[in-house]
């Protein structure tokens, strides 16, 4: 059981698939994989307005 942005509690089932984490919140889905030896987090927005997130992180 997880609590969404807004303060929502649901269930989310993490799947494993080709190489990436995936996760479906109610307001938007999530991903996370190893691209290049760094790891990106992607978040896209439900609806017609959309947004898509990618964050990337490094080694030091």
């Amino acid at each position: 059981e997880m609590t969404s942005i807004k303060g929502c509690k649901f269930t989310a089932h993490p799947k494993m698939e080709d190489g990436k984490i995936l996760v479906e919140f109610p307001e938007y889905s999530f991903s996370a994989e190893l691209v290049d030896d760094k790891l990106l987090l992607t978040s896209v927005t439900r609806g017609e307005k959309g947004v898509t997130f990618k964050r990337f992180f490094k080694r030091i």
